[in-house]
């Protein structure tokens, strides 16, 4: 009988500690894939930021050259 328990406990400790590494990972890609897209987002505005600036400025001093 005592085998048969030390068996058990070695399976339920293997099958904890495999649940323990998917969640895990799980949660690692999750968290990784959300911070991606948040940035990603974010260097997306500051560009198109950036371009219309350009672009408006290079507008006024097109217009103002040309009076």
């Amino acid at each position: 009988m005592q085998k048969s328990s030390t068996m058990v406990n070695k399976n339920n400790s293997l099958n904890i500690q495999l649940v323990v590494v998917i969640a895990g990972f799980l949660l690692t890609s999750m968290g990784s894939w959300f911070i991606y897209t948040v940035e990603e987002k974010v260097i997306i505005n500051e560009f198109t930021k950036d371009v219309d600036e350009r672009a408006g400025s290079l507008y006024r001093e097109v217009t103002a050259n040309v009076e």
